[in-house]
């Protein structure tokens, strides 16, 4: 399916604009975002999906207000005996289990890939939902079929959520915008906003959920990685006499806090950390039983193709002269000169060797260790 410009994305705006005025500011709803848009899945075979080992999937029914949630993996007696109305069905990383699927995030390329997790397809009957709720990451709503109400509230510091339900429903919404979305509509939500969607008739909607990790888990775990690089040791060479040598002093406090702040504000290791830890997959296995270097090497002169693993993620980071490719948390440095094959690798699906416009030993060795570890698949020629 075609996906649409970057304006037509955004509702006539600039991807610049955009950001500059809702990126987690405000809520913007975009009519006809995605023209002609068609769900990708029927509600059968998404049920299908749902009942697959290892698919993360949900199944919320509604009760006379009443929430009840079935997690994946889900099975056929899930879905004997539910009613006409008033339940729905959701399962992500859709785009990971239907490869073909990625091209839903094709628009989105003007956010960095990186912060694009997952996309997750909901089913929902006739006054289905899950309840009104906040995501703490922006998210893209974009319906694929039917329509659906969204009830918009404004950021609130109460979050407290019902202890009635096994769901993080809010306690106390009080909605002050309510749209209905059609096919090809979106709305974009930045974090924290309460917002309740309703199903009017049966629908289908697709939400582009953007990560974000928790500051202070970047913060241990890149101090984690530091501590193992460089494991400097407290000091206090200016150290003077103390009074009451059991008191935490204000000089001491002084000291932690600059070697603690130094040591995290060394820029020359962050680029390798932050490869590694935004890269990090643990769907990615390495492949049992690879073909030999040279047997892969004639494979690929045949043309065959190489196809990025779904759960495989990619970043590069160029500095000067400095190339590293993260794949799956390793990192791989690499000529500078090869910046275009790098970036090939990384944005595209698939792609046989002639598109890197190189046969040098560094790409195939490249090439060939992430073959090895998972993070490419060799599709050879029958």
């Amino acid at each position: 399916m075609q996906a649409p410009d970057h304006a037509t994305l955004l509702g006539g705006m600039s991807c610049t604009e955009f950001l500059q005025t809702h990126w987690q500011k405000q809520p913007k709803l975009i009519r006809q975002a995605w023209p002609g848009i068609t769900s990708p899945l029927s509600a059968e075979e998404l049920a299908g999906l749902a009942c697959e080992d290892q698919v993360e999937s949900r199944l919320i029914t509604i009760n006379d207000n009443n929430y009840q949630l079935a997690e994946g993996p889900l099975t056929e007696d899930h879905f004997n005996g539910l009613p006409d109305t008033h339940w729905s069905l959701l399962v992500t990383d859709i785009e990971k289990w239907l490869p073909d699927l990625s091209y839903l995030l094709t628009p989105f390329d003007f956010l960095p890939a990186w912060r694009i997790d997952d996309v997750m397809i909901s089913y929902a009957t006739d006054r289905g939902g899950v309840g009104p709720h906040v995501d703490e990451y922006d998210v893209f709503l974009l319906q694929l079929s039917g329509r659906r109400e969204w009830q918009i509230g404004k950021k609130t510091d109460n979050k407290a959520l019902r202890t009635d339900c096994n769901l993080a429903v809010l306690q106390d919404f009080k909605p002050d915008q309510r749209w209905v979305l059609e096919p090809g509509d979106m709305l974009y939500l930045p974090p924290d906003v309460p917002h309740h969607g309703v199903a009017l008739g049966n629908c289908m909607t697709a939400s582009i959920g953007l990560r974000a990790p928790l500051v202070n888990t970047m913060t241990a775990d890149y101090s984690g990685y530091l501590s193992e690089q460089m494991p400097n040791r407290y000091q206090d060479s200016e150290l003077e006499p103390v009074e009451h040598n059991y008191q935490l002093s204000p000089q001491a406090l002084t000291r932690i806090k600059t070697q603690m702040l130094d040591l995290v504000a060394k820029e020359d290791r962050l680029a390798q950390w932050a490869g590694e830890f935004l890269t990090s997959s643990n769907e990615v296995e390495t492949v049992q039983n690879p073909l030999d270097r040279s047997v892969f090497l004639n494979e690929l002169k045949q043309g065959a193709k190489l196809t990025k693993n779904s759960w495989s993620k990619l970043l590069y980071h160029h500095n000067d002269n400095d190339l590293t490719l993260f794949a799956d948390a390793v990192s791989y440095s690499i000529e500078s000169t090869f910046l275009k094959q790098i970036q090939t690798v990384c944005s595209s699906t698939e792609f046989v060797l002639t598109d890197l416009s190189s046969s040098e030993d560094e790409i195939i060795d490249m090439l060939y260790q992430l073959y090895q570890q998972g993070s490419l698949i060799l599709e050879q020629k029958t």
